[in-house]
């Protein structure tokens, strides 16, 4: 549909099959592929490297092997954080996050915080069944969150945010479809 499209993604696998669609949309992978952990992607990516929209799903708890097999229940959130570094003014991301990741947990307080100060502001915070994922293997619950990040001078605010617990794609679609009007 005419966007540029820069794609991180660490596995070999996954970030091949990247590479052979952006250069079937006539980008050029080695220009807008990067294979990077993105626990401090911000620090790493050249500064022109912007973006309006972002989609991400971050590890739930693994550290890219860093850790060895400890599990650290921040990583997810510590990803949504660098990539909203990188997010323009007027912009959205989308992701998608384990289900543990919540407002109420002590560990993940801070990262709420950040989404609810200036100049972002959590459109929608929506729980996913894990039946949703059956078919690929698994049966985890996540967390979909919507993030804007505000215009210059604009005030974030709490108000209009979706909060929700689903069980299906089409519920989630359903809760979500107020974050994108108005």
């Amino acid at each position: 549909s005419g966007a540029t499209v820069h794609a991180n993604e660490l596995s070999d696998r996954r970030a091949d099959l990247l590479a052979a669609l952006l250069a079937e949309a006539g980008q050029d992978p080695s220009q807008t592929l990067t294979r990077e952990n993105a626990d401090h992607l911000d620090a790493i990516l050249a500064p022109s490297v912007r973006a309006d929209v972002v989609l991400m799903t971050p590890p739930f708890s693994m550290t890219a092997g860093r850790l060895g097999r400890r599990r650290v229940p921040t990583v997810g959130t510590d990803h949504v954080l660098q990539a909203l570094r990188r997010l323009e003014p007027g912009g959205r991301l989308v992701a998608v996050l384990s289900a543990g990741v919540r407002r109420d947990k002590p560990t993940h307080r801070p990262f709420f915080q950040a989404l609810d100060a200036d100049p972002f502001r959590l459109r929608a915070d929506v729980e996913v069944g894990g039946a949703v994922y059956r078919p690929y293997g698994t049966s985890v619950r996540t967390r979909v969150l919507v993030v804007d990040r505000e215009m210059e001078g604009k005030a974030a605010d709490g108000e209009g945010r979706v909060e929700a617990a689903v069980e299906s794609v089409n519920e989630a679609a359903d809760a979500l479809a107020p974050t994108f009007v108005g």
